[in-house]
Order: C-alpha cells, then structure tokens, then sequence
C-alpha cells in the first residue's frame, strides 16, 4: 500500500483528493520560496545567501531571479510580496 493510498484509507477521503491537496501545497511552497527570493533579491542579498537561506543551490537562484525579474510573468503573490 503506498502512503498515498494509506492517508486516503487513514483520512477516509479519495485517491484524488490526496493528490489534489499535495499539489495544492507543492505549489503553495514555490510560491513562498519564490516569494523569499525575490524578496531577498530586490533587497540586494547575494545569490549564495538567498540560497543558503531557501536551501537550495546558488545556479538554482540565479535561474529563479531570471523568471522572477520579469514582473509580468510573475505570479501575484510574488508581485504583492515585492510590495
């Protein structure tokens, strides 16, 4: 029985269900990291201590800060975070 099967039994909910609120929350963590990064960016942090203090690597912030530094593209919660 894998652990998803096993909540879905545990928290007498779907398959599904499980999947959809692990999504939910993925997706909810990369906002909140994308969020730190800009935040951090904007406020002039190296790309290494926007990395030790996400915890990720120095190449994935450098990544990170191109997506995020175009501001159409980025999401709201990014926009309202750099506020």
């Amino acid at each position: 029985m894998s652990d998803k099967t096993y909540l879905a039994k545990i928290l007498s909910v779907s398959q599904k269900t499980i999947d959809r609120y692990l999504k939910e929350t993925e997706d909810r963590i990369k906002v909140d990291r994308d969020a730190k990064i800009f935040g951090m960016y904007l406020s002039g942090h190296t790309q290494q201590e926007i990395a030790d203090a996400v915890g990720i690597s120095q190449p994935s912030v450098v990544e990170r800060s191109k997506t995020l530094s175009d501001l159409d593209k980025c999401p709201k919660p990014i926009k309202i975070a750099a506020s």
